[in-house]
């Protein structure tokens, strides 16, 4: 099935809608072009691209993505108190397994925190973080309350070459 316009999908607490999409029966997929957009209760994906696979639960989304997790409760990155972002050229990303790996120009941000990589992959269920290649982080720090001033505040920069 081809569809062209304004579509608009929805399953669940899940929706998708794009300028195009394609539904393709025998690999059980779905295919979103033009401003696609894909949606669940917690997390929104922008993409030119995003392929849907109904049976295995990947998602992969090309061309420039861009990610916010708006759950800071449930969420794998928990740098602060505003909703974590993130950016990359794809996403193969699995709803099942919980695991989403960014790739290409990777950076993710959350508030005053960046974190830079060639890929970060996210594993929802341990909420686990990895970031690889090339790796660049920003984590401010609070200044200190305490009346012992020896103790250092201010912004932590750290880079790591993978």
């Amino acid at each position: 099935m081809d569809l062209t316009g304004d579509v608009k999908l929805k399953e669940g607490d899940r929706s998708g809608q794009a300028e195009h999409a394609v539904f393709q029966r025998a690999s059980q997929t779905a295919t979103l072009t033009g401003q696609a957009v894909a949606r669940d209760v917690s997390t929104e994906t922008h993409a030119p691209q995003i392929t849907f696979a109904q049976n295995t639960g990947e998602i992969i989304a090309e061309g420039g993505v861009r990610s916010t997790d708006f759950s800071a409760k449930s969420s794998a990155v928990q740098f602060g108190p505003a909703p974590a972002n993130i950016t990359s050229d794809s996403l193969q990303a699995n709803s099942k397994t919980g695991r989403a790996l960014y790739a290409g120009h990777a950076r993710l941000w959350q508030g005053d925190s960046v974190l830079e990589a060639n890929s970060i992959e996210l594993l929802r269920d341990t909420r686990v973080l990895n970031a690889s290649g090339n790796v660049r982080a920003v984590f401010p720090q609070a200044p200190s309350t305490s009346t012992n001033r020896s103790k250092p505040s201010g912004t932590i920069t750290h880079s790591i070459p993978f």
